[in-house]
């Protein structure tokens, strides 16, 4: 995939899958671990370009190069509301591939991304954002989120043709290898959209820790939907550790 040029909500997946009818609160898609993309990332104001052969990242000019995802290829997708399923559908798998793709420099106080890289350096892929999405998605709607610790992130959201919300996923905004954000480094898909008398409430969460008993999660509520270039405030938290940070957010929609 060309980082450079595509849009950047992509459907990097589309699956014909015949379900048991029912009711179902999670879907889970495994994918290749290895993915080829295009594109560059900018760190300490220096451009890196991919690169087939994994060198020469500082010469001009993008290639194909082959990254791998890092045991990112299991995605877990805890519906917002459980979906009732009564026969075929179309399963969409989506990705926010803006600002995506990262580099390493080797130094130690450059954030390095999971998995190895060679010691000199090298190109990865961030914790991959991606969502779910049933039938046909009718629009999208992509926010830049700062919160009130300075982090950067982005939050995606996707809606059907009735405007009913089908998917979503919140991450860190990938600049100069940082990804401290309220999203911490993910692409967690958002969990619950519940619409209240005051906003929006969102929330997503995964497993992490031994044998994946600990919940790591982030919330925002009170969030309101604008046209591209409004703002919208709230409060954020988080769930980590044991620990519960927060704070408010500003949210400005840029697509």
């Amino acid at each position: 995939m060309d980082l450079a040029s595509a849009a950047s909500l992509q459907p990097v997946l589309e699956l014909n899958c015949n379900v048991a009818p029912g009711t179902y609160s999670m879907a889970i898609v495994e994918i290749d671990e290895n993915v080829t993309v295009k594109g560059t990332a900018i760190l300490g104001g220096t451009t890196y370009y991919t690169k087939t052969a994994h060198t020469g990242y500082t010469t001009a000019g993008v290639e194909a190069e082959v990254l791998s995802l890092r045991n990112q290829n299991t995605f877990r997708n805890y519906f917002a509301t459980p979906v009732q399923i009564k026969g075929g559908l179309t399963l969409r798998l989506i990705v926010d591939i803006s600002g995506a793709i990262g580099y390493w420099n080797g130094a130690d106080s450059s954030p390095k991304a999971p998995g190895e890289i060679a010691s000199s350096g090298g190109m990865f892929i961030a914790t991959l954002p991606l969502a779910v999405a049933m039938g046909n998605p009718g629009s999208k709607e992509v926010y830049d989120i700062m919160d009130s610790d300075g982090g950067k992130g982005r939050l995606s959201l996707i809606f059907d043709s009735s405007d009913n919300f089908v998917g979503g996923m919140g991450r860190a905004w990938l600049a100069n290898s940082n990804t401290s954000s309220i999203f911490y480094t993910g692409g967690f898909p958002l969990t619950k959209y519940e619409s209240t008398s005051s906003g929006i409430n969102l929330e997503a969460s995964s497993k992490t820790g031994n044998n994946y008993s600990e919940t790591i999660a982030w919330t925002i509520t009170s969030f309101h939907r604008t046209a591209v270039g409004g703002v919208s405030t709230g409060s954020w938290g988080q769930i980590y550790q044991g620990a519960t940070p927060s704070g408010t957010f500003t949210a400005t929609r840029v697509e």
